[in-house]
């Protein structure tokens, strides 16, 4: 399989020395020499690992990854650091604030290390797609209740908001499969759309399984989410309506993964019971605040 690396750094001579490495037979390498143009590069090309240098001009290495991890074009992309003394005070910045760079090598690098570090994490991010949702591209239901977990451990308040698409079976049989495949997509899209138009792009999207979708974000966004996605996705799918409900720690206090689940299957019966309906409905979990 040949894998597609985005190199980000302003020396000329590593991009020399690593497309030498790189052999072409196994490896597409993109090159950019500006920081500005890195994330922007990353969502039109969606390369399988990025090469960054922490010290890039007009945008640096922090920053970059600040972008990269805020959008779910590029949330996912693997990041390999490139890092001398003068940007490890950078780095040290960016692992505080928790942007996940899979991994780091110091200049100047050993090639054999540079490469066996390339492919250990090309490997890693193999298996971790492998997880995802094939339709959607969205991470399924191990990855969702690693970041449940996470969210938990990280002890602050956090949202959670299931969507239904209401009557899809009946829908696949009226309309044929690769229609309501179709409308699976554009429900991905739509959430991906909506956390952009709220303006907190670094929530968190998740494709339980068939037409269940989960949005984990901060409290306070849900209401806007919700009536945005109901209100795109009916553009795009007339013929269809949504179910979503949502919920959040504020409300209930979430010490295990589980109870989150508990309380989406709860929504999910409560909702199902009440399809026979024409527009999309969306529901506020307004329970009192109780201890799990």
């Amino acid at each position: 399989m040949k894998h597609t690396l985005l190199i980000a750094d302003d020396e000329k001579p590593v991009h020399y020395i690593l497309k030498k490495l790189l052999r072409p037979d196994d490896f597409n390498v993109l090159s950019v020499f500006d920081g500005a143009a890195v994330a922007e590069t990353a969502r039109k090309e969606n390369p399988d690992l990025i090469l960054l240098d922490l010290q890039m001009p007009n945008k640096n290495g922090k920053e970059i990854l600040l972008e990269l991890r805020g959008d779910d074009k590029t949330r996912e992309i693997p990041v390999l650091i490139l890092t001398g003394n003068r940007g490890a005070h950078l780095l040290g910045e960016a692992e505080a604030l928790g942007l996940d760079a899979e991994d780091y090598i110091d200049k100047p690098f050993n090639i054999d290390a540079l490469r066996a570090r390339i492919d250990s994490i090309l490997r890693r991010s193999e298996r971790a797609i492998a997880a995802t949702q094939p339709l959607t591209r969205l991470p399924g239901s191990a990855a969702i209740e690693r970041e449940v977990l996470k969210r938990i451990g990280e002890d602050r308040h956090f949202a959670l908001i299931y969507v239904d698409i209401d009557g899809l079976r009946a829908y696949n049989d009226s309309k044929g499969q690769e229609q309501g495949d179709q409308a699976l997509r554009d429900l991905a899209d739509t959430l991906r759309a909506a956390l952009k138009a709220v303006g907190h792009e670094q929530g968190f999207l998740g494709h339980i399984a068939e037409d269940d979708f989960i949005v984990l974000t901060d409290p306070g966004f849900e209401e806007k989410l919700a009536h945005y996605i109901m209100e795109n996705f009916h553009q795009r799918n007339p013929d269809l309506t949504l179910s979503i409900g949502s919920t959040s720690t504020e409300v209930h206090d979430f010490k295990r993964s589980s109870k989150l689940m508990d309380i989406v299957k709860k929504f999910k019966e409560f909702l199902k019971d009440r399809q026979d309906r024409k527009e999309s409905v969306y529901i506020k979990d307004r329970a009192r605040p109780q201890k799990s």
